[in-house]
């Protein structure tokens, strides 16, 4: 029932997300511009006949009813997704723990404590984020980049054309640096499970540690291991910003591109104000 509802409450956004330049072409194209209706939007022809200001009035609570579903849509998908998300991790922690306990003494001799604890308490988080917000949302984006398309071919096909040649070198960048991401994510989570051993290990010596005076020996090997996870944690994020990086350059490209081909379009006549507006709010 959960997946269900967020099934229908992603379908929702992306509607909603479609929906979002619709009264603004509207107010440019058939109240600012007196343009006719054409006879896809016919109809609305009942409320351009009321006059401009009762159809001004109706476009703004357009705007604001469409803004309130998104909002209410994207807060019961993330809901239900983290639900889901939670109860996954609920069962796996359960059966990892009953499984590493019938595990052999000869493989809890030759593992690191801290390493079991990292794999169970945080990768188990990790699938949860997977599932809750990275499947999801990439859901949600490529769902709606399919559809935005769609309508955008449906208004013109010719620069919907230029703006679906952006998409290649988009797509390439991204996997390239995501590459990048996943190998400093698994060095880091390798360098936090090093690191919680070497806690778990003095700790539970503690009394030998203290007896033999060892605090400046432990604490140098607890150093480098904290300073190797930094290095992998700051690559990591280096790496996720040179992703949102090359993603804002080649957006920024191919907006200036669709909005110089665009207004060409707009010029001839083949392509409204309020259209071009649709193509660069997509």
């Amino acid at each position: 029932v959960a997946l269900t509802l967020a099934a229908v409450a992603l379908a929702g956004v992306v509607l909603c997300d479609l929906l979002v330049p619709w009264p603004l072409k509207v107010i440019f194209d058939h109240i600012l511009l007196a343009r006719p209706l054409p006879p896809r939007l016919a109809l609305l022809q009942p409320l351009q006949d009321l006059g401009a200001w009762p159809a001004l009035v109706a476009c703004a609570v357009a705007i604001a009813a469409i803004a309130l579903a998104s909002g209410a849509l994207s807060y019961l998908q993330l809901y239900t997704s983290a639900r889901i998300g939670h109860r996954i991790t609920w069962r796996l922690r359960g059966e990892l723990f009953a499984h590493l306990q019938r595990l052999s003494l000869a493989h809890h001799r030759g593992t690191r404590v801290g390493e079991l604890i990292t794999k169970v308490a945080g990768d188990t988080n990790l699938l949860r984020d997977m599932f809750a917000d990275w499947l999801l949302i990439f859901g949600r984006h490529a769902v709606t980049l399919v559809a935005m398309l769609a309508v955008m071919f449906w208004l013109n096909w010719q620069l919907a054309l230029v703006v679906s040649a952006t998409l290649p070198p988009l797509l390439l960048v991204i996997y390239l640096l995501n590459r990048r991401v996943k190998d400093a994510a698994r060095e880091q989570r390798k360098n936090e499970g090093r690191m919680a051993s070497r806690l778990n290990e003095v700790l539970s010596q503690i009394a030998l540690v203290q007896a033999f005076g060892r605090h400046e020996e432990e604490e140098e090997r607890f150093r480098h291991e904290t300073l190797a996870n930094y290095q992998s944690g700051m690559k990591s994020a280096r790496t996720n910003g040179a992703i949102v990086k090359a993603i804002a350059v080649v957006s920024a490209i191919g907006t200036a591109v669709t909005v110089l081909l665009g207004a060409r379009e707009v010029l001839a006549e083949r392509l409204t104000p309020g259209e071009l507006l649709v193509f660069i709010t997509y």
